[in-house]
């Protein structure tokens, strides 16, 4: 279930998906999945001193799994997730925009598009980002994806400089999922833009309290290698540098 954010379910969903390859090593699906997991673990200061090796297994297993079953949409769309986590966003995005062309109506795969572009993409492809996730949220408001669209959303207008409606795509993310602890640094940053200090702090707190592993500077640093260069990653990171929460440059 990867609309659940606690390290026993990525440990578990590890666990079985470790099982499916074993079982099946053909299996491109199960694969890119567990690259996917892997990726999760690492983005999201899951993986502790175990950060290398999840980072080398889950690149080298999507690259099996587009290699097994290069037009796959399970595939794509992880194959697309894990290499914007791991800086190769312009790889990422051919990935998905086939994913999307293949798979017109597939949301997921839209959804992964709309947080590469919106994160690391310039400020065309940022409006682009924005159109995507907002159609997709209109479109089916109820889907289990939704916090991760308001979450994708929430930096993409973050970099648009619309701070009063990022606050508000992420709120509606923790609206629906409180435990979404990577939307409290988003927030954090939002806040430290607005001048809102102790607010910013308030937010660090809440996402530190669910995970004390993932401080504001790993985040930071998490983000910079989504966004693939400093001057992509400034806005979705300076509000918590203004706040003094992160060192300053």
């Amino acid at each position: 279930d990867s609309t659940s954010f606690g390290p026993e379910v990525y440990d578990r969903s590890l666990t079985l998906l470790r099982k499916a390859v074993k079982i099946d090593p053909g299996y491109a699906g199960a694969r890119s999945s567990l690259a996917m997991i892997l990726s999760q673990r690492t983005i999201n200061g899951l993986s502790g001193e175990d950060f290398e090796m999840d980072k080398e297994e889950a690149l080298a297993m999507i690259e099996e799994s587009v290699r097994l079953e290069p037009n796959d949409i399970t595939v794509l769309e992880n194959a697309g997730l894990v290499w914007t986590h791991h800086g190769e966003g312009l790889r990422a995005r051919e990935a998905l925009r086939q994913a999307v062309e293949l798979s017109p109506l597939d949301m997921i795969a839209w959804g992964y598009l709309g947080f590469n572009l919106g994160w690391s993409g310039n400020s065309e492809e940022v409006d682009e980002a924005v159109e995507i996730l907002g159609r997709l949220l209109e479109l089916a408001p109820r889907h289990p994806s939704t916090p991760y669209w308001n979450y994708f959303l929430t930096n993409a207008l973050t970099r648009q400089g619309k701070l009063k409606e990022a606050e508000a795509a992420g709120n509606s993310a923790l609206a629906m999922q409180p435990s979404f602890y990577v939307v409290w640094i988003s927030m954090a940053n939002i806040y430290g833009h607005q001048g809102q200090d102790d607010k910013a702090k308030e937010a660090i707190a809440n996402s530190m309290a669910i995970n004390p592993i993932l401080t504001p500077a790993m985040a930071a640093d998490r983000l910079r290698t989504i966004a693939m260069s400093d001057e992509t990653v400034e806005p979705m990171i300076s509000g918590m540098r203004k706040a003094g929460l992160l060192e300053e440059k």
